[in-house]
């Protein structure tokens, strides 16, 4: 609805555009449904496995991600044809598409922190996140708009939050590592004191 105030040639690119996001979008879906899969497991096992699988998914999103934001952004300028036929269209199609291949970079990537953080089970800062970028994105939709902007400014808007989110998740995560961190070794202490503990009880015991 927003995006038909800024007239026809940009209600129709930013339908090709946004159905190209969505297409490659699912890239980083499976990446957060692979950690959501596999992680909770390794965190159970070993602190060390579970990182290793972490950075693993964290490269694979990265590699994911710039296939994915080059494919979109080589979809628009090199074959605009194969959504429209207009060339004003066309036009405003290659003049988004870097915005749309730094918006999937940002989404894969995403993906990755947001399935690694799920697996941790961080739910209500994944909401809270969710709505504060909700209410910020559409906040500065309105902004736009309101000062003339349009549709480059509206894909950079949603590029500079996907990156945003790429910030949050990974302070998130960085601090769900380091509270499991201390719980386990808060908990190797409380082993350690229990057997010396015991220790010494057996020492009096058996003491002559």
């Amino acid at each position: 609805a927003a995006v038909a105030s800024l007239g026809t040639v940009s209600l129709a690119a930013h339908q090709v555009v946004e159905c190209l996001y969505w297409l490659f979008s699912p890239f980083g879906d499976a990446v957060s449904l692979s950690v959501q899969a596999f992680l909770p497991t390794l965190l159970k096992r070993s602190a060390v496995v579970s990182k290793r699988l972490q950075g693993l998914a964290l490269r694979g999103a990265a590699a994911l991600s710039v296939f994915a934001g080059a494919s979109g952004a080589a979809l628009l300028v090199g074959a605009p044809g194969l959504f429209t036929t207009s060339a004003t269209v066309s036009a405003v199609l290659g003049q988004v598409a870097p915005l749309l291949g730094v918006s999937l970079v940002g989404y894969v990537i995403t993906g990755a922190l947001e399935g690694a953080l799920l697996a941790r089970r961080q739910l209500r800062l994944l909401a809270a996140s969710h709505v504060f970028n909700t209410a910020v994105l559409a906040f500065g939709v309105r902004r736009v708009l309101a000062g003339g902007g349009g549709l480059r400014q509206l894909w950079s808007a949603m590029a500079m939050l996907n990156f945003a989110r790429i910030a949050e998740f990974a302070w998130a995560l960085r601090r769900a590592e380091r509270q499991s961190d201390e719980a386990a070794a808060a908990e190797a202490e409380a082993i350690e004191a229990k057997r010396r503990t015991d220790e010494q009880q057996q020492h009096l015991v058996f003491a002559p």
